[in-house]
């Protein structure tokens, strides 16, 4: 198993606490639910896949995830767009690179 940098384990704790704060009554909460979804799905490739796995097999979480990236704007959902299945008119599914591009 892969040894977690201290900045991998600060950007997913972060990821986790802004999921866990949309469970609050206050309207950011979809904000944090946006852009914790967006941390988890950069710094983790399984679950950029699993996600993707989910927006393709339930239309309604497709759906759900279409209206955060809305609210979020085109910025900070980059990392949710990438998640969208195939077939679809928007942009398509690309997995998170790690590393220097060659």
């Amino acid at each position: 198993m892969a040894r977690l940098s201290m900045r991998q384990i600060g950007l997913k704790l972060l990821a986790a606490l802004l999921i866990l704060s949309f469970l609050t009554p206050i309207p950011g909460g979809t904000v944090f639910l946006g852009i914790g979804l967006s941390i988890l799905v950069c710094t983790s490739e399984p679950f950029a896949l699993f996600l993707h796995w989910l927006r393709k097999k339930y239309g309604s979480v497709d759906r759900a995830l279409q209206w955060v990236e809305t609210k979020l704007g085109p910025d900070r959902a980059a990392g949710l767009m990438n998640t969208r299945p195939e077939g679809d008119s928007r942009k398509h599914f690309r997995a998170p690179t790690h590393g220097p591009e060659n």
